[in-house]
């Protein structure tokens, strides 16, 4: 049988998902904890931290709907569906790496690490191997 067709990595795919809910809940109610996943401080002052809520709550609504945009093709059996969301969730982890990279200039490997795991269960899905 076809790693595509396999059980196991719709499990695979599912626990990012969880993983990506989770860290789009953490966005929702401790902006503190999920601004050092990019190495940045919480603002004292007031305005700036309105700004940081109210981005961080667009983050983390995306990271939701990553989540579940990946819980839905792992159920429902799609496996090529499954590999182009898990290679676009691991474009997304590339991009928040590259802007702690290139703006922060710290904790680019905290989204880096992850972006490669996303695409080596995402390829395989896309392929049909």
């Amino acid at each position: 049988m076809p790693i595509s067709q396999s059980n196991w990595i719709r499990y695979v795919c599912g626990a990012f998902g969880t993983i990506f809910i989770g860290f789009g809940i953490n966005c929702l109610v401790n902006p503190v904890l999920a601004l050092s996943f990019f190495e940045l401080p919480y603002s004292a002052v007031p305005e700036q931290r309105m700004f940081a809520d109210a981005m961080l709550m667009a983050y983390g609504y995306r990271d939701i709907f990553m989540g579940l945009a990946m819980y839905a093709p792992a159920y429902y059996g799609s496996p090529k569906a499954l590999g182009w969301i898990m290679l676009a969730a691991s474009s997304v982890a590339a991009v928040d790496g590259w802007v702690c990279y290139s703006i922060v200039g710290a904790g680019w490997m905290n989204h880096w690490s992850y972006a490669p795991m996303l695409a080596i269960v995402g390829a395989p899905l896309v392929a049909g191997l």
